[in-house]
């Protein structure tokens, strides 16, 4: 029933979606879901690109430093898809509802080298997605302290009685597996300690604490290895990362724990199933393959990997 239920509500989207687009003759409306969960409308040409309409997204929130963001579609799911930048959008949403996430697809390794605070503002609401949706894990501790950085960073310095459960909900966000009273104490006692840090000082500090967690900026992917095993391939800036069961399982490769960008020898992309072969360096080394057939589970592994404190 529900899956009825989605179908039609997708089918009457659409529908409205070619009344406003014939309504608007050169010009349409795309509904832009912000990073925080607010909405923005943008207007574009009908024969604009991708990169048209994030640059007009990226003016409307005065970010100068673009080349970090992309645009998901909104309506594809799990994995995430990005708009080609370089494809008209008419070409790339048809009779689709132009709906977009903005997003941040290049997670910069060192965050303290970013040049501009609204840049820096943006990959703290993402990286704080990340940690709702479950793309990013970290222990109790970390939690703790990124959520006494936020407050930081939204409050200023500590007064009494101003932690309470449904702030550190709202700020931090702490899961509910997490979330006890001794995590309360604990997050109170740290943000104590941020007293005199300015908002910019204390968003800096919690990217510098982020950036250190295994699956910082990385994209996931259910996939399966030459043995028919379930595994979790995470794709970075370092590189490829191997996970299964929840653990790393290239530390070998280099210093990252990841098969770097040499290591790659193939990408394969088919109708229902894409692969890719990569080359162990090591003196012993061998190839590896992975494939992400259509039927592939694991997406349970995702939740287990975390940082180890």
């Amino acid at each position: 029933m529900c899956g009825i239920m989605r179908e039609s509500l997708r089918r009457l989207a659409s529908d409205e979606g070619i009344r406003e687009r014939r309504a608007g003759g050169d010009t349409r409306r795309v509904r832009v879901e912000l990073m925080d969960g607010d909405h923005i409308t943008v207007e574009v040409h009908r024969k604009a690109r991708g990169a048209d309409l994030l640059d007009k997204v990226c003016d409307s929130l005065d970010i100068v430093e673009k080349d970090y963001f992309g645009l998901l579609y909104l309506l594809r799911g799990d994995p995430r898809v990005w708009v080609d930048l370089g494809r008209r959008l008419s070409k790339t949403f048809r009779n689709e509802p132009w709906d977009v996430r903005f997003a941040v697809k290049f997670y910069p390794p060192e965050p303290s080298e970013l040049q501009d605070d609204m840049t820096r503002n943006q990959l703290v609401l993402a990286v704080r997605r990340d940690l709702v949706e479950g793309r990013l894990n970290c222990s109790s501790i970390t939690y703790a302290l990124l959520a006494s950085y936020r407050l930081q960073a939204e409050l200023g310095d500590y007064e009494p009685g101003r932690v309470s459960p449904a702030l550190l909900a709202e700020s931090g966000p702490i899961p509910l597996r997490v979330f006890t009273p001794d995590m309360e104490e604990r997050v109170e006692e740290l943000y104590k300690k941020h007293r005199g840090q300015t908002p910019a000082e204390a968003e800096s500090n919690y990217l510098e604490s982020v950036k250190r967690l295994p699956l910082y900026g990385a994209e996931l992917h259910c996939a399966r290895d030459s043995s028919e095993v379930d595994i979790v391939l995470a794709v970075s800036a370092p590189g490829v990362a191997v996970h299964r069961d929840g653990y790393l399982q290239a530390r070998s490769m280099n210093a990252f724990g990841v098969y770097n960008d040499t290591s790659v020898s193939c990408v394969v992309y088919g109708t229902d199933a894409r692969g890719i072969d990569i080359k162990d360096t090591t003196p012993q080394g061998d190839f590896h393959k992975f494939e992400n057939p259509a039927t592939v589970k694991g997406r349970d592994q995702l939740s287990n990997i975390e940082e180890l404190n």
